[in-house]
C-alpha cells in the first residue's frame, strides 16, 4: 500500500477507517518509536491497543513494557483492554522463558 504523508496522516486521523490499526501497527513496527510517536500519541496507542497489538509483530513486548511504563508514570489513562493483553505478554514472557530453559 503506497501513501502519500498527507494520505497516511488522514488515514490515522479516520475513526472509520478500516485499516486505520493496521498502519497504526505498521508504523509502530517499522518506525523508531520517537518518529512513531509523532503520529499517534500515547493514550491512542493505550486506547487502541486490542485492535492494534496484532500487527506489531516481534516489537509487541517492546510496546506493552513502554505502555505499562507510561501507565505508571501517568503518561496514559489505566485502559482495561490494554490491561487484560498486558497480562497476556506477561504469561506469554513466562512461558517462553520456561520453555527455552
Amino acid at each position: 500500500m503506497e501513501l502519500t504523508l498527507d494520505e497516511f496522516e488522514r488515514a490515522l486521523t479516520d475513526r472509520d477507517s478500516s485499516t486505520r490499526a493496521y498502519l497504526i501497527g505498521k508504523l509502530m513496527r517499522q518506525a523508531k518509536p520517537d518518529d512513531a510517536l509523532q503520529f499517534v500519541s500515547p493514550q491512542q496507542i493505550a486506547d487502541e491497543w486490542p485492535s492494534i497489538e496484532r500487527y506489531l509483530g516481534k516489537t509487541r513486548p517492546f510496546w506493552a513494557w513502554l505502555l505499562e511504563q507510561w501507565e505508571r508514570l501517568g503518561y496514559v489513562k489505566n485502559h482495561s483492554d490494554f490491561a487484560a493483553s498486558r497480562l497476556r505478554v506477561t504469561s506469554i514472557s513466562r512461558e517462553d522463558a520456561k520453555a527455552r530453559r
